[in-house]
């Protein structure tokens, strides 16, 4: 009886299987993460951050104060300067040398330069892609509104233990190094419904920790003025008054041990992980999943669904989907425009097969080393694309020129042929002139339009630019008359009662003009300086087409100011 009612099952089941439809990934990227191309990619990614009014991981301010834990002064003073201290402390009755000390950050704000990077995703967990890094810079400058330095001091006969707060305001502080300084980082990055968010996995700061000790001199540090409260300090029966004035001059006059007394202790906090408080600002970073660039023309949808990766090929994977509307649309419904469109778009021809050749040939692009980074855009992708430029009337001008108009299927693409170009095919409508309609005996003629377009992005004022260029036209007579089946485009040529043949000299006449003009561009201020004027598009001829950018034909040149 069980089986019976299985097979049951599965005869039902059949036609809904049979019948479900393959939904070829909009967008697919594939980017290695060797150290050179790792940097480069960083580079991008901070200006598209920048572009979308992101604030750049590298160049930022943190809010709220950071606190850097106790330590006790003997622990961290080298030789020379833990003599020096206790000769102060002498001095004022004081026990420097055994104080303890914190630090509070305020208003920090940070910029890395000249770094350097080699990413390694290291693991795919469940909720996230583990990718770690030995993070280099040669400069890195640090200002703060505020950094209050509080010392809790033993008296040298025992009683009292008086707090010394010196406020060091505006400081500014430069480390410069031609050997590089840096540390290491494993972060998660984390997906939930709407955001990525990154999570701290493992961290150290020791390479930065010792060239703090044993490179001082490569360490600057400047600041507004220091304040020091007047401090007294009870020692028997007696108090001590210790003028705020008399200490404000003896750190203003060694200032250089103000400074070893400040990376002295950033040192060893930074080996006790002191910096976990730095890093922790990270995890509270989150990047949307899903943008839209808006135009006046059209609104573009663009969404990361997934970050992962081949862990031995060491690289990252995404898969993008996306999707355009009219800008009237988006304005009046939003996000839902994509289901609420006045054109709908093709039926598409791609399978399980021609996706599965088409991942084979983009992973062979990458193996080979032809391309660092691999976007394989999918012809439906294009294809949504070119409907919603129909629909915001981009292409009104060029089919009045030419007295035509477009037929139920509208206009197309097909990524079937390998090489620069993808096929536009158009379902034209012709329209002549009454007298004209009366001769040929036919109000309108309908006839399948196939061109050869190419896909290119061009540098506008700093601004990237889409077009798509009029290579060619096929106007031979097979094509104009008798329709193109594979395409599921007619002819009405063939019926017209009279001049057939003037009817097909008029239309070449009409249409060769078109040929080695662009006919659409779009322009994408949100894409400026990720180098995509220099990207080759080529068609793989099973319905994608591979934007390939080498590491060869960028610069590093592209300021983030």
């Amino acid at each position: 009886m069980k089986r019976l009612v299985l097979s049951l099952f599965l005869i039902l089941a059949l036609p809904t299987m049979a019948t479900a439809k393959f939904q070829s990934p909009d967008i697919l990227v594939d980017s290695t993460l060797d150290h050179d191309w790792s940097q480069l990619l960083v580079l991008k990614v901070r200006r598209l951050l920048k572009n979308f009014g992101y604030e750049d991981p590298f160049k930022s301010k943190v809010m709220g104060p950071i606190e850097v834990s106790d330590l006790v002064v003997s622990d961290y003073l080298s030789p020379k300067s833990k003599i020096l201290i206790n000769d102060i402390g002498e001095a004022i009755g004081l026990n420097l040398v055994q104080g303890t000390t914190k630090i509070s950050i305020e208003g920090l704000s940070y910029d890395v330069q000249q770094f350097k990077m080699g990413l390694k995703a290291t693991r795919k967990e469940k909720d996230g892609l583990v990718v770690a890094s030995d993070f280099l810079a040669s400069k890195v400058d640090v200002k703060a509104e505020k950094l209050v330095l509080s010392l809790e001091i033993p008296s040298k006969s025992g009683a009292g233990v008086p707090v010394v707060k010196i406020e060091i305001i505006n400081p500014h502080i430069v480390i410069s190094s031609k050997d590089f300084l840096g540390f290491y980082a494993a972060i998660k990055i984390k997906e939930d419904k709407e955001n990525f968010a990154f999570q701290i996995m493992e961290s150290s700061f020791r390479d930065l920790a010792g060239f703090l000790e044993e490179n001082k001199e490569n360490i600057t540090l400047e600041f507004d003025d220091i304040i020091i409260p007047d401090l007294k300090v009870r020692i028997g029966n007696k108090t001590l008054d210790i003028p705020a004035e008399k200490v404000r001059k003896l750190v203003r006059d060694r200032e250089s041990e103000l400074k070893t007394l400040l990376f002295g202790q950033a040192a060893e906090s930074l080996k006790k992980g002191g910096a976990e408080s730095i890093l922790k600002v990270a995890e509270k970073y989150k990047i949307n999943k899903e943008y839209w660039i808006n135009n006046s023309i059209i609104s573009s949808q663009i969404k990361i669904d997934d970050i992962t990766s081949t862990l031995d090929l060491n690289n990252v994977e995404l898969n993008m989907p996306g999707d355009f509307c009219t800008n009237a649309n988006f304005v009046q419904n939003q996000k839902s425009c994509v289901t609420r469109k006045k054109t709908k778009e093709t039926i598409t021809r791609l399978n399980t097969n021609l996706h599965q050749q088409s991942v084979t040939e983009m992973k062979d692009i990458m193996g080979t080393g032809d391309a660092n980074i691999v976007a394989s855009v999918s012809e439906d992708y294009v294809n949504k694309l070119l409907v919603a430029t129909y629909d915001a009337g981009l292409w009104d001008s060029m089919l009045k020129e030419s007295d035509v108009s477009l037929g139920p299927k509208k206009v197309f693409m097909r990524l079937d042929e390998r090489g620069q170009t993808g096929t536009l095919f158009m379902d034209v409508i012709y329209h002549p002139s009454k007298f004209t309609g009366i001769v040929l005996g036919a109000k309108a003629i309908n006839f399948p339009l196939v061109l050869k377009v190419s896909i290119r992005v061009e540098k506008h004022d700093g601004v990237a630019v889409l077009l798509i260029h009029l290579n060619d036209a096929d106007l031979t007579e097979e094509t104009l008359m008798r329709g193109r089946k594979d395409a599921g485009l007619t002819s009405t040529i063939q019926s017209v009662p009279r001049l057939k043949k003037q009817v097909l000299k008029t239309l070449r006449k009409k249409l060769t003009p078109m040929i080695g003009k662009d006919i659409l561009d779009l322009r994408y201020p949100e894409l400026k300086g990720l180098g995509l004027e220099k990207v080759d598009f080529i068609s793989d001829g099973n319905g994608r087409m591979n934007a390939l950018m080498k590491l060869s034909d960028l610069i590093y040149d592209e300021e983030l100011n």
